[in-house]
């Protein structure tokens, strides 16, 4: 085999050779190939395969790859999931394709998060990943869905409260109102000492998370500009909650249809929501919507669609930047 291999290495050869004698005698090594480099291949192979079944000692963790359909199950099996979600300040939900890491959303820069695409890109599929991510993570879940059942098994799964009337709704936030009260005024408060947002966010980490999920932000914003007449004013309290910022542990993750985007202006706290320009957009068209402006992605990209299951995720540091991510599939086992 090392004849036919003129312009290799000659301690390279050495090492193939005494592998190739080594197995010779244990009586593995097949027939030659007639392609030198297939030879060669397989005797490395055998090599690694009896190194490592001879090695007791701590193996190293294996080059991630991202499996072709993924699931949820497959994610969560990734160290870095469980590392992620028990830190408290990820919310852990796709692959990143560039590495095959694990690809989650930093609590620390994240307020209001958008899931953006056009209808049946996959946008409710990634907020059940938000969902039992946030569930892994801690804290208190709470999604609201105004005339749909889609996320009703999820948020029994994840142990969420599950509102979809305008009524338990406003209760929701009425009940919410002091908890915001009290992290706003800690916050205000560290910021006249001169925290910066690093100190203030390590400050605020023992306030218990509270996860808010949003079915679609065209119902959510109706629903809360609609109720003034039926309940008492929740659009108020929402535009000024939403004004407020990050940095007190209660977090906004919503859907919305690209479709949808320019009817939801009128609306003061949409506006706000929007502003944070955090989250991802699925299905490619990037230059369909307005939420995100990716300054890294080529201009001949922006029109192109995506394969369902990819998506465009804003950095966590640095929203102008897009990273392409992968999304599984919302369930444990393949069916």
């Amino acid at each position: 085999t090392a004849m036919h291999m003129k312009t290799a290495d000659p301690h390279f050869l050495e090492i193939i050779n005494v592998l190739y004698q080594h197995f010779r005698r244990k009586r593995l090594v097949p027939r030659p190939e007639r392609r030198p480099s297939i030879f060669i291949c397989w005797i490395l192979e055998q090599f690694s395969k009896e190194k490592s079944a001879k090695w007791t000692g701590k193996k190293p963790l294996p080059i991630p790859e991202i499996p072709e359909n993924p699931i949820l199950g497959q994610l969560e099996k990734m160290e870095n999931y469980s590392k992620l979600a028990e830190g408290r300040n990820h919310i852990p939900f796709a692959y990143e394709l560039e590495t095959a890491e694990v690809f989650s959303v930093g609590l620390r820069e994240t307020y209001c998060y958008t899931i953006s695409g056009r209808a049946h890109t996959g946008k409710t599929n990634v907020l059940k990943l938000l969902m039992y991510g946030a569930q892994k993570a801690g804290g208190k879940l709470c999604v609201i869905e105004p005339g749909q059942t889609e996320l009703k098994k999820t948020a029994q799964e994840c142990g969420a409260q599950y509102l979809t009337d305008t009524k338990t709704v406003f209760e929701y936030f009425k009940e919410l109102t002091p908890t915001f009260v009290a992290r706003n005024k800690k916050k205000r408060a560290l910021i006249e000492e001169g925290a910066d947002e690093e100190r203030i966010y390590r400050e605020m980490y023992s306030e218990t998370p509270v996860y808010i999920f949003l079915s679609d932000l065209k119902e959510f914003f109706k629903l809360i500009y609609s109720a003034d007449a039926e309940v008492g004013n929740m659009s108020g309290f929402m535009e000024t909650i939403m004004a407020k910022g990050p940095l007190h542990r209660i977090y906004f993750f919503g859907c919305l249809k690209v479709e949808d985007a320019i009817s939801l202006m009128s609306y003061k706290a949409y506006q706000s929501y929007i502003s944070y320009k955090k989250g991802i957009h699925l299905g490619g068209n990037l230059s369909t919507q307005k939420i995100f402006n990716f300054q890294n992605i080529p201009y001949a990209e922006l029109s192109k669609a995506m394969k369902k299951g990819f998506a465009y995720a804003a950095d966590e540091e640095d929203e102008t930047i897009g990273i392409q991510i992968v999304v599984p599939l919302a369930r444990r086992e393949n069916i």
